[in-house]
């Protein structure tokens, strides 16, 4: 029954008539986002499409972990801060590309051992983005992180 339902689930599209409460929980997280991105007054751009994110397994939690990640580096941003984040397929997959207009994490060491970062990311923070690492499944040899001009770059290949 549990891999019945963990197939159905990683199937699901997330269309009204299948909805049960982990879509509800995806819907929420994706409002929450949002609510904090304009709580902080930080310009967020989002263009991703969750779709080509099949080869990982479940496109909600695809969808989840990209969601988390974005909302734990919203939680370390402050008013007037800009953030874009936009997916591209490459030929190793598919590619998120962010773009921090503040610094908020300046190594991948710090991102991938968050125990090294600065204090001014909250433990909330932390939490999401360990976990959207976590539901990404992740690991730092795809991950770049880059500091210029005070600007913050990742690129995670997924």
């Amino acid at each position: 029954e549990t891999v019945r339902a963990i197939r159905a689930y990683s199937q699901d599209d997330l269309s009204q008539a299948t909805r049960t409460p982990i879509h509800e929980l995806l819907l929420d997280t994706a409002e929450r986002v949002s609510k904090t991105a304009r709580a902080k007054e930080v310009d967020l751009v989002l263009a991703t499409e969750t779709s080509w994110f099949t080869q990982i397994g479940s496109r909600p939690l695809a969808s989840l972990g990209v969601q988390h990640f974005i909302a734990g580096l919203l939680r370390a941003c402050e008013k007037g801060d800009r953030m874009s984040i936009r997916s591209e397929r490459d030929n190793e997959g598919i590619a998120l590309n962010i773009f921090v207009s503040r610094a908020v994490i300046s190594s991948k060491d710090e991102l991938f051992d968050l125990t090294k970062a600065a204090p001014a990311l909250g433990l909330d923070s932390k939490a999401s983005l360990q976990l959207g690492l976590t539901l990404l499944s992740v690991p730092p040899e795809q991950v770049d992180v880059h500091v210029h001009k005070g600007n913050l770059f990742i690129k995670v290949q997924i």
